[in-house]
C-alpha cells in the first residue's frame, strides 16, 4: 500500500494496527505521545502491534513506555457521624435526647425586649 492509502488523515502520521477480541483496529495519532498513551491505557503487547510512520518503512518496533509512577498508599477518609452528639436516653424526650447534630459557632445574643 502506498503512504496515501495508509494515512488517508494529512494530520495524522503515525498508524497503529492490532486485533482485539477478533476485530482488527486501526488508530491514527498526531505525535509519538498520543500513541504511547493509547498503548499504555490499553495494556498493548510488543508482539500484538504493528506501527507505521509517514514516509517511512513498516516498523514493529514498539515505543517506549514512561516510566511508572511509585505507588502510594492510599489515603484514608475520615470517617463522619451521623449525629454530633450522644443520645442521652435516661432523660426522655428532651432535645438533647434526640439525634439532631450539636450546633457550632458562637453562641448568639439575646436581645432584652
Amino acid at each position: 500500500m502506498t503512504d496515501e492509502e495508509l494515512f488517508p488523515h494529512t494530520g495524522f502520521p503515525i498508524r497503529l494496527e492490532y486485533d482485539e477480541h477478533a476485530e482488527h483496529k486501526i488508530c491514527w495519532f498526531q505525535c509519538e505521545r498520543h500513541l504511547e498513551i493509547h498503548i499504555t491505557r490499553y495494556k498493548l503487547k510488543e508482539k500484538d502491534i504493528t506501527i507505521y510512520r509517514y514516509g517511512q518503512q513498516n516498523e514493529t518496533s514498539f515505543v517506549d513506555k514512561p516510566a511508572r509512577k511509585s505507588a502510594k498508599p492510599a489515603k484514608r477518609k475520615p470517617v463522619r457521624r451521623l449525629s454530633g452528639k450522644k443520645t442521652n436516653k435516661s432523660k426522655g424526650g428532651t432535645a438533647e435526647a434526640t439525634d439532631q447534630p450539636k450546633k457550632r459557632g458562637r453562641p448568639r445574643k439575646v436581645k432584652d425586649s
